[in-house]
């Protein structure tokens, strides 16, 4: 039996930098058709073929606005997109290849593979990819940014291994159906981090999860949720109360293997269900959250790439929990 609550006394604020496809039938739109490029002061840019943006909101820690401004970027970008092709689409598609011809007549920067390098907590590092023309495949990530600590660094290590441990794992199950590892061959692999520097203190970027989580609102706040509840548990004694192996954790990962996936959270099930617990007062919402990771995220969102309906785009907001689906919990 486990007792007791996990401090709150930190209040994290959160961020994002998601990345997303567009097709139109079953053909990419490149990105940097229609979106200006990273720099300045652009929320909204292309990231080679991809789409990516990012919040301008540094500083917040209110979930319900992450869900609010994610909905805002998805219907902007579904109109830009729009407005190059009527048929385009967006695409929770993950992994991309991309045609050679395409990758051998475009501009070098549309084709080139910008990121700044990142950590890993295992000191591991995904295939070098040496000329990106060679390279037939791009990816989407979901990564998410918690902060602040101030004035001393977080204990990175501690804390992404946490978040491996639960939340990385637990993806895997959710998005079964998803997922690719051939993203992990490259990116997103078990233990990816970065140590961004805000105005106000230092954070940690979880670069790990793919962009599964833009779904739904539900599902948002339900990954986010678990990942707040993971880096509060770094920082607690309730955190080596989870069983898990570093090395089943990194393999699962980075393999996509959900039938392991779904073994550790059921090993697990009274700390998970505790976790839960601490977010949740509904039982039903903390089985939907095992059943979600059993069955796949489309057992709550039947068809994820329906960002209208799931999103519900034609519909007004109504903050602060007014709309019962803005929430895990209604």
């Amino acid at each position: 039996m486990i007792e007791g609550q996990v401090s709150k006394k930190r209040v994290l604020t959160l961020g994002a930098d998601p990345e997303i496809f567009l097709f139109s039938g079953n053909k990419l739109i490149p990105a940097y058709e229609f979106l200006p490029p990273k720099g300045g002061d652009r929320l909204m840019y292309w990231d080679g073929f991809q789409a990516e943006w990012k919040y301008n909101h540094e500083g917040s820690h209110c979930q319900n606005n992450l869900v609010l401004y994610t909905r805002e970027n998805l219907k902007k970008l579904e109109k830009l997109a729009k407005a190059k092709d009527p048929q385009a689409r967006l695409s929770l598609t993950n992994v991309v290849r991309i045609p050679k011809d395409t990758l051998e007549t475009a501009h070098p920067l549309h084709v080139e593979l910008g990121c700044q390098p990142s950590w890993n907590a295992y000191k591991r590092r995904g295939e070098a990819v040496v000329n990106p023309r060679k390279l037939p495949y791009r990816f989407a990530g979901g990564h998410m940014h918690f902060g602040t600590w101030t004035p001393n660094r977080p204990n990175y290590e501690k804390i992404v291994k946490t978040l491996d441990s639960i939340l990385g794992v637990w993806s895997v199950g959710v998005a079964q159906h998803m997922d690719n590892p051939i993203r992990r061959k490259y990116y997103g692999l078990a233990g990816e981090y970065r140590k961004p520097k805000y105005s106000e203190g230092y954070g940690v970027e979880y670069r790990v999860l793919s962009n599964f989580w833009l779904a739904s609102p539900s599902i948002l706040q339900l990954t986010w949720d678990i990942g707040r509840m993971c880096v509060r548990l770094a920082g607690s004694r309730y955190g080596k109360l989870w069983a898990g192996d570093e090395a089943e954790t990194i393999d699962v990962i980075n393999s996509c293997d959900h039938d392991r996936a779904k073994k550790i959270i059921y090993r697990n099930q009274p700390m998970f269900r505790w976790m839960l617990k601490q977010v949740y007062r509904q039982p039903e919402s903390i089985k939907k959250a095992f059943d979600v990771c059993n069955q796949g995220l489309e057992s709550i969102v039947p068809n994820p790439d329906d960002f209208k309906k799931n999103w519900h785009f034609g519909e007004e907001w109504i903050e602060n929990g007014g709309q019962p689906w803005a929430r895990w919990e209604g």
